[in-house]
Formats: structure tokens, C-alpha cells, sequence
């Protein structure tokens, strides 16, 4: 939205996700000491059921005089995933 004679603008954005069968992928590390000249590798993926994630993005411009303009913005989001 604009406003103040179009010399500031405000945009608001939402969201809402619901996801079944979410898989997350896990890179696991074997650092056992200095006996192993190098580093075990594995991946691992796991399904982790339902998921939920929420969130929030607005930003800011204003402009107040000619020669200046002033932004900020924010995030928000909000995740949940039950343990595998």
C-alpha cells in the first residue's frame, strides 16, 4: 500500500504450509581424532512426517525528502517438524 502522498510504501506478506511426508537429509561426520588420516562420510535421509511452517515478510520505503530514501524489511518464519 502507499501512502503519505505516495512517498511511503508498506508491503505485507503471510504464509501457511502444511506438508506430509517431509524428508530431511542429515550429512553425518566421523571426526574420531588424528588415528584416521580422513573423515567418514555418511548420508542419511529420514521421513519425517508432517510438517508445519509459518511466516511473515514486510518491508518498508519511505521517502521523505527528495533526495533520501530510507528502507527496512523483516522475517519471520516459524517451522515444526515432528521427530522421526
Amino acid at each position: 500500500m502507499d501512502f503519505w502522498n505516495h512517498k511511503a510504501r508498506l508491503n505485507l506478506a503471510g504464509y501457511i504450509m502444511d506438508r506430509s511426508n517431509t524428508q530431511f537429509d542429515f550429512d553425518l561426520f566421523d571426526t574420531a581424532g588424528a588415528a584416521r588420516p580422513t573423515a567418514r562420510i555418511s548420508e542419511q535421509t529420514q521421513n519425517a512426517g508432517t510438517s508445519k511452517i509459518r511466516g511473515i515478510e514486510a518491508d518498508l520505503t519511505v521517502k521523505p525528502i527528495r533526495d533520501l530514501t530510507l528502507t527496512g524489511s523483516y522475517a519471520y518464519t516459524y517451522w515444526k517438524a515432528p521427530s522421526a
